[in-house]
């Protein structure tokens, strides 16, 4: 599966990107959302995309890069979205999955479980 982790955290997307590609994932890291957006338009649409929702302080979040890149990439339609986020508590479950995100998982992640959800969606 090809996927796009979008993460700004360099240690937390060296962990991912390592676990991942274990399981024979190609894994592709932007650490910002200008890089995200590069990579979203260059490429042929990714079969899944992890996004961290707290992407800096000075920069968007992870939900509103999430509407970009569905609002001006129409072959991002059908894509899953992941939330990876150190948002956990209950209620934030709801608003992300609510926001748009396929799967909502809080960090630290658990690998087992994101593998789990990815073998359940619809990859185009």
């Amino acid at each position: 599966m090809r996927i796009l982790y979008v993460e700004d955290n360099e240690i937390n997307a060296m962990i991912i990107d390592r676990a991942l590609d274990k399981h024979g994932h190609q894994v592709t890291v932007a650490s910002d959302p200008n890089s995200a957006l590069n990579f979203v338009s260059d490429e042929a649409p990714y079969d899944l995309v992890l996004m961290d929702i707290n992407l800096g302080e000075t920069q968007i979040s992870g939900t509103e890069l999430m509407y970009m890149i569905k609002q001006e990439f129409s072959n991002y339609a059908g894509v899953p979205f992941f939330a990876l986020t150190s948002y956990a508590r209950a209620e934030d479950e709801t608003t992300f999955l609510t926001a748009g995100f396929d799967r909502f998982y809080p960090k630290p992640i658990d690998v087992t479980a994101l593998l789990t959800g990815m073998a359940s969606v619809r990859i185009r």
